[in-house]
């Protein structure tokens, strides 16, 4: 009979042991027998648990009892949660695969750049120098058709799939602007810092979230489409970056600590009128972080990026 123990180990049960209880046994047999000495106690019986876990033995004994009966085994674990723990001859090196599948998005993204490469290059897998004039009209339409499709059907649309032209079909990073057209007011602004899917449908998600998804204000209505001007930027990969090299005008910050981020485009210090310390303080705002976050939290990183940006009316120019 075997009884279970703390965290459903079994443990030898103890009533099998030989002998009398302490408080005298029942008298069985002749005087003589009970003169005769008793045999020694042979010990606990003990239960050696075979488990094999990935690919590998291990033996799991009675502890101290197992020592008591002449058959030496490890010593039990003091917890069942430390019971399942491999063990750290065990643990092997992670693979480069394995860590950057752990890692989230943004943590591969930079990770891929060192410090202090150059801006210019978009990285592997990414088309190297600017769009094609083609393929700049091509977005601008995306981007104005799916946000008139989401407005007309309350911001439910589908993003385009491919389109068989490499230039629309690479996974880019990209954001939409709305702006008004007399005046340059910002109407809605969103889209995606890592590159997770085709450049044509990172443009189309973020022309539908900047007309009906901008928690800053309230969606766009059917009249307004036509009031308003689409700017689109595409953005490089974001890298690690030093306070002291950012370029005004060039470069976009993102700030992360944690799962809290902020970003903001190349093109904001010229429409604030930012110099540098108020273009890192701007950002640290739009991450909701304290002010000096970026100088003073060792827990903060900063990214930068660059961005080819064209609207309606420069779609011939990247700016």
């Amino acid at each position: 009979m075997v009884s279970a123990g703390r965290s459903g180990d079994p443990l030898p049960d103890d009533s099998r042991s030989c002998g009398a209880g302490a408080g005298g046994g029942v008298g069985v047999g002749s005087a003589s027998a009970a003169a005769r000495p008793r045999p020694k106690a042979t010990g606990t019986i003990t239960l050696l648990l075979m488990v094999a876990s990935r690919g590998k033995v291990r033996w799991r004994g009675g502890g101290e009892r197992g020592v008591r009966s002449g058959r030496p085994t490890p010593p039990r674990p003091a917890s069942g949660q430390d019971r399942c723990r491999p063990r750290a001859s065990d643990a092997r090196p992670l693979t480069a695969g394995a860590r950057r599948r752990r890692m989230r998005p943004m943590e591969r993204e930079s990770e891929r750049f060192k410090p202090g490469a150059s801006m210019n290059d978009p990285g592997p897998g990414l088309p190297v120098g600017p769009l094609s004039r083609w393929a700049r009209l091509r977005l601008l339409e995306e981007a104005r058709g799916a946000m008139a499709a989401a407005v007309a059907g309350g911001g439910v649309v589908e993003v385009p799939g491919p389109t068989g032209k490499p230039e629309l079909d690479r996974p880019r990073a990209a954001f939409v602007t709305l702006r008004r057209r007399d005046s340059g007011a910002l109407r809605g602004c969103r889209g995606e810092a890592v590159a997770r899917r085709p450049l044509v449908a990172s443009v189309a998600a973020g022309a539908i979230g900047a007309a009906t998804d901008d928690p800053r204000f309230r969606p766009v209505s059917t009249d307004e489409l036509r009031l308003l001007r689409v700017e689109i930027s595409v953005l490089t990969p974001p890298r690690p970056i030093s306070p002291d090299r950012i370029e005004l005008g060039r470069h976009g910050l993102m700030i992360v600590r944690g799962r809290t981020r902020g970003l903001l485009l190349p093109q904001v210090p010229g429409h604030h009128g930012f110099d540098r310390l108020a273009f890192l303080e701007a950002i640290c705002r739009k991450a909701g972080l304290p002010p000096g976050s970026w100088r003073n939290d060792p827990e903060v990183m900063l990214l930068a990026f660059e961005a080819e940006v064209w609207g309606e009316e420069n779609a011939d120019n990247s700016g």
